[in-house]
Protein backbone atom coordinates (compact mmCIF):
# COMPACT_ATOMS: atom_id res chain seq x y z
CA UNK A 1 0.00 0.00 0.00
CA UNK A 2 0.94 3.53 -0.59
CA UNK A 3 2.91 5.06 2.52
CA UNK A 4 1.16 7.56 4.92
CA UNK A 5 3.40 10.28 5.15
CA UNK A 6 5.68 11.72 2.59
CA UNK A 7 8.58 14.48 2.56
CA UNK A 8 8.90 17.76 0.78
CA UNK A 9 11.35 18.12 -1.88
CA UNK A 10 13.71 19.90 0.24
CA UNK A 11 13.34 17.36 3.08
CA UNK A 12 11.92 20.73 5.14
CA UNK A 13 8.51 19.62 6.06
CA UNK A 14 6.34 16.34 6.15
CA UNK A 15 3.02 15.58 4.72
CA UNK A 16 0.88 12.98 6.98
CA UNK A 17 -2.48 11.72 7.74
CA UNK A 18 -4.53 12.31 10.98
CA UNK A 19 -7.61 9.98 11.15
CA UNK A 20 -10.28 11.97 13.68
CA UNK A 21 -13.63 9.47 13.71
CA UNK A 22 -15.04 7.60 10.78
CA UNK A 23 -13.19 6.64 7.72
CA UNK A 24 -13.64 3.03 5.78
CA UNK A 25 -9.68 2.07 6.60
CA UNK A 26 -7.22 2.47 9.04
CA UNK A 27 -5.49 6.01 7.56
CA UNK A 28 -8.35 7.69 6.40
CA UNK A 29 -8.31 11.39 7.72
CA UNK A 30 -7.18 14.92 7.04
CA UNK A 31 -3.77 15.70 5.77
CA UNK A 32 -1.52 17.72 7.69
CA UNK A 33 1.99 18.85 7.14
CA UNK A 34 4.61 19.99 9.84
CA UNK A 35 7.85 22.10 9.49
CA UNK A 36 10.46 20.27 10.42
CA UNK A 37 12.38 23.42 11.36
CA UNK A 38 9.70 25.51 13.28
CA UNK A 39 7.96 22.20 14.42
CA UNK A 40 4.62 24.36 13.32
CA UNK A 41 1.55 21.85 12.06
CA UNK A 42 -0.98 22.55 9.93
CA UNK A 43 -3.73 21.75 8.32
CA UNK A 44 -3.88 21.38 4.20
CA UNK A 45 -7.07 20.45 3.01
CA UNK A 46 -9.85 21.41 5.03
CA UNK A 47 -13.26 19.63 3.93
CA UNK A 48 -11.41 16.26 3.26
CA UNK A 49 -11.39 13.29 4.45
CA UNK A 50 -8.35 11.05 2.45
CA UNK A 51 -7.69 8.27 2.16
CA UNK A 52 -4.23 8.12 0.16
CA UNK A 53 -2.17 10.80 -1.27
CA UNK A 54 1.20 11.50 -2.90
CA UNK A 55 3.14 14.75 -2.97
CA UNK A 56 4.52 16.42 -6.17
CA UNK A 57 7.92 15.86 -6.91
CA UNK A 58 8.45 19.86 -7.02
CA UNK A 59 6.37 19.92 -3.34
CA UNK A 60 3.75 22.25 -5.27
CA UNK A 61 1.20 19.88 -5.98
CA UNK A 62 -0.98 17.19 -3.88
CA UNK A 63 -3.02 14.38 -5.54
CA UNK A 64 -5.43 12.08 -3.12
CA UNK A 65 -8.30 10.13 -3.13
CA UNK A 66 -11.19 11.05 -1.47
CA UNK A 67 -14.10 9.35 -0.28
CA UNK A 68 -17.98 10.00 -2.14
CA UNK A 69 -21.00 8.20 -1.24
CA UNK A 70 -18.51 5.57 -0.12
CA UNK A 71 -16.12 5.67 -3.25
CA UNK A 72 -13.12 7.17 -3.77
CA UNK A 73 -12.14 9.61 -6.04
CA UNK A 74 -9.48 11.24 -7.66
CA UNK A 75 -8.43 15.18 -6.77
CA UNK A 76 -5.71 17.35 -7.54
CA UNK A 77 -5.12 20.23 -5.18
CA UNK A 78 -2.25 22.95 -4.56
CA UNK A 79 -0.27 22.51 -1.17
CA UNK A 80 -0.16 26.76 -1.05
CA UNK A 81 -3.91 27.22 -2.16
CA UNK A 82 -2.83 28.62 -5.87
CA UNK A 83 -5.69 26.88 -7.34
CA UNK A 84 -8.95 25.37 -5.88
CA UNK A 85 -8.90 21.35 -5.47
CA UNK A 86 -10.01 20.03 -8.80
CA UNK A 87 -11.57 16.43 -9.71
CA UNK A 88 -9.48 14.18 -11.52
CA UNK A 89 -12.51 11.14 -12.03
CA UNK A 90 -16.02 10.04 -11.35
CA UNK A 91 -15.58 6.62 -11.13
CA UNK A 92 -14.04 4.02 -8.44
CA UNK A 93 -10.61 5.10 -8.34
CA UNK A 94 -7.70 5.23 -5.48
CA UNK A 95 -4.06 5.06 -4.45
CA UNK A 96 -2.81 7.95 -6.95
CA UNK A 97 1.13 8.52 -6.88
CA UNK A 98 2.50 11.13 -8.90
CA UNK A 99 5.16 10.07 -11.58
CA UNK A 100 8.14 12.40 -13.01
CA UNK A 101 6.35 12.24 -16.59
CA UNK A 102 3.35 14.21 -15.83
CA UNK A 103 1.46 11.42 -15.52
CA UNK A 104 -0.99 10.00 -12.39
CA UNK A 105 -0.61 6.17 -11.37
CA UNK A 106 -3.59 4.57 -9.67
CA UNK A 107 -5.75 1.99 -9.02
CA UNK A 108 -9.28 1.47 -11.02
CA UNK A 109 -11.97 -0.88 -9.97
CA UNK A 110 -13.78 -2.43 -13.19
CA UNK A 111 -16.70 -4.67 -11.76
CA UNK A 112 -15.28 -6.58 -8.79
CA UNK A 113 -11.28 -6.33 -10.43
CA UNK A 114 -8.82 -3.30 -9.72
CA UNK A 115 -6.43 -2.26 -12.46
CA UNK A 116 -3.24 0.08 -12.97
CA UNK A 117 -4.24 3.17 -14.56
CA UNK A 118 -2.55 6.31 -15.69
CA UNK A 119 -3.60 9.85 -17.09
CA UNK A 120 -2.28 13.20 -17.25
CA UNK A 121 -2.87 15.43 -14.16
CA UNK A 122 -5.32 17.29 -15.97
CA UNK A 123 -7.12 13.89 -15.91
CA UNK A 124 -7.21 13.47 -19.64
CA UNK A 125 -5.24 10.59 -21.19
CA UNK A 126 -6.77 7.48 -19.16
CA UNK A 127 -5.50 4.15 -19.80
CA UNK A 128 -4.37 0.92 -18.33
CA UNK A 129 -1.09 0.11 -18.34
CA UNK A 130 -0.95 -3.46 -17.37
CA UNK A 131 -3.77 -5.48 -18.73
CA UNK A 132 -3.73 -8.13 -15.60
CA UNK A 133 -5.76 -6.99 -12.56
CA UNK A 134 -4.02 -5.92 -9.06
CA UNK A 135 -5.03 -6.29 -5.20
CA UNK A 136 -3.53 -3.06 -4.32
CA UNK A 137 -0.27 -0.85 -5.26
CA UNK A 138 2.46 -0.27 -3.23
CA UNK A 139 5.15 2.48 -5.27
CA UNK A 140 5.95 3.40 -8.70
CA UNK A 141 9.63 4.69 -9.15
CA UNK A 142 10.45 8.42 -9.38
CA UNK A 143 11.08 8.05 -12.65
CA UNK A 144 7.48 6.21 -14.20
CA UNK A 145 9.32 2.82 -15.42
CA UNK A 146 8.22 0.65 -12.86
CA UNK A 147 4.97 0.79 -10.50
CA UNK A 148 5.18 -2.30 -7.81
CA UNK A 149 1.80 -4.09 -6.88
CA UNK A 150 0.16 -6.95 -4.52
CA UNK A 151 -1.06 -9.35 -7.03
CA UNK A 152 -2.59 -12.47 -7.28
CA UNK A 153 -0.05 -15.93 -8.07
CA UNK A 154 -0.80 -19.44 -8.59
CA UNK A 155 1.35 -22.34 -8.82
CA UNK A 156 3.67 -21.48 -5.48
CA UNK A 157 3.13 -21.62 -2.01
CA UNK A 158 1.25 -18.58 -1.60
CA UNK A 159 -1.24 -17.01 -2.84
CA UNK A 160 -0.16 -13.06 -3.78
CA UNK A 161 2.76 -11.55 -4.22
CA UNK A 162 4.24 -8.19 -4.70
CA UNK A 163 5.35 -7.91 -8.56
CA UNK A 164 7.33 -5.04 -10.06
CA UNK A 165 5.58 -3.93 -13.32
CA UNK A 166 7.36 -2.19 -16.64
CA UNK A 167 5.09 0.66 -17.67
CA UNK A 168 6.18 0.14 -21.22
CA UNK A 169 4.98 -3.24 -20.97
CA UNK A 170 7.42 -6.61 -20.65
CA UNK A 171 7.04 -9.35 -18.23
CA UNK A 172 6.28 -8.65 -14.29
CA UNK A 173 9.56 -9.10 -12.00
CA UNK A 174 8.57 -11.12 -8.65
CA UNK A 175 10.04 -8.73 -5.66
CA UNK A 176 8.94 -10.77 -2.69
CA UNK A 177 6.02 -12.02 -0.46
CA UNK A 178 4.47 -9.51 1.48
CA UNK A 179 7.08 -6.65 1.97
CA UNK A 180 6.27 -3.11 1.32
CA UNK A 181 9.10 -1.21 -1.08
CA UNK A 182 9.51 2.36 -2.15
CA UNK A 183 12.28 4.26 -3.61
CA UNK A 184 13.55 7.66 -2.32
CA UNK A 185 12.56 10.32 -4.16
CA UNK A 186 15.90 10.77 -6.04
CA UNK A 187 15.75 6.98 -6.94
CA UNK A 188 19.24 6.22 -5.62
CA UNK A 189 17.91 4.15 -2.90
CA UNK A 190 15.21 1.30 -2.62
CA UNK A 191 13.78 0.78 1.02
CA UNK A 192 12.56 -2.71 1.73
CA UNK A 193 10.37 -3.13 4.55
CA UNK A 194 9.54 -6.89 6.27
CA UNK A 195 7.52 -8.53 8.24
CA UNK A 196 9.79 -8.21 11.36
CA UNK A 197 10.07 -4.69 11.88
CA UNK A 198 12.99 -3.93 10.15
CA UNK A 199 13.41 -1.71 6.35
CA UNK A 200 16.87 -2.34 4.39
CA UNK A 201 17.73 0.88 2.50
CA UNK A 202 19.36 -1.23 -0.83
CA UNK A 203 21.75 0.82 -3.02
CA UNK A 204 20.51 0.85 -6.84
CA UNK A 205 22.92 -0.03 -9.96
CA UNK A 206 21.45 2.88 -11.55
CA UNK A 207 18.55 5.47 -10.71
CA UNK A 208 15.13 4.38 -10.83
CA UNK A 209 15.91 0.44 -11.35
CA UNK A 210 15.36 -2.56 -9.49
CA UNK A 211 18.49 -4.23 -7.42
CA UNK A 212 19.30 -7.52 -8.56
CA UNK A 213 16.39 -9.71 -7.61
CA UNK A 214 16.65 -13.89 -7.28
CA UNK A 215 14.06 -15.20 -9.57
CA UNK A 216 11.77 -16.38 -7.26
CA UNK A 217 11.52 -12.79 -5.31
CA UNK A 218 12.94 -11.66 -1.66
CA UNK A 219 12.29 -15.02 0.34
CA UNK A 220 15.11 -15.16 3.31
CA UNK A 221 17.61 -12.95 5.26
CA UNK A 222 19.84 -14.88 2.90
CA UNK A 223 18.44 -13.13 -0.17
CA UNK A 224 18.36 -9.58 1.68
CA UNK A 225 21.71 -10.18 2.14
CA UNK A 226 22.95 -10.84 -1.39
CA UNK A 227 21.62 -7.01 -1.99
CA UNK A 228 23.90 -4.02 -1.88
CA UNK A 229 21.80 -3.07 1.83
CA UNK A 230 23.75 0.18 3.06
CA UNK A 231 21.57 0.30 6.09
CA UNK A 232 19.27 -1.83 8.37
CA UNK A 233 16.69 1.05 10.11
CA UNK A 234 14.94 -1.24 13.03
CA UNK A 235 11.48 -0.07 11.65
CA UNK A 236 8.68 -1.03 8.93
CA UNK A 237 6.44 1.75 7.24
CA UNK A 238 9.43 4.14 5.90
CA UNK A 239 9.22 7.04 4.68
CA UNK A 240 12.37 8.15 2.95
CA UNK A 241 13.52 11.50 2.05
CA UNK A 242 15.67 12.87 -0.91
CA UNK A 243 18.61 12.70 1.36
CA UNK A 244 20.41 9.21 2.61
CA UNK A 245 19.53 9.25 6.54
CA UNK A 246 16.43 11.22 6.42
CA UNK A 247 13.46 9.24 7.06
CA UNK A 248 10.18 9.14 8.57
CA UNK A 249 8.35 5.93 10.44
CA UNK A 250 4.83 5.89 11.54
CA UNK A 251 3.52 5.05 15.25
CA UNK A 252 0.21 4.79 15.72
CA UNK A 253 -1.61 6.21 19.03
CA UNK A 254 -4.85 5.36 20.31
CA UNK A 255 -6.96 7.86 22.58
CA UNK A 256 -9.85 7.09 24.41
CA UNK A 257 -12.05 8.99 27.05
CA UNK A 258 -13.22 7.98 30.17
CA UNK A 259 -16.71 8.23 31.44
CA UNK A 260 -18.60 7.72 34.95
CA UNK A 261 -21.92 6.42 34.89
CA UNK A 262 -24.19 6.35 37.23
CA UNK A 263 -25.49 2.77 38.54
CA UNK A 264 -29.08 2.72 40.14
Amino acid sequence: MPRGSYFSPDDQKLYYLIRRTGGSTRLDGELWVVDLVSGRSERVLPGFTIASFDISDDGKRVVFAAAETDKPRLWIASVAGEFAPRKLSETDDDHPMFASNGEIVFRASEGSANFIYTMKENGTGRRKIVPTPILALNSVSPDGRWVLAIARVSGDDVTASVLAYPTDGGRAVRVCNTCKVSWSRDGRRWYLSDDDGRTYVIDLRENNSLPDLPALGIRSAEDVASLSVLQTIRQPFIAPGRSEGTYASMRMTIQRNLYRIPLP
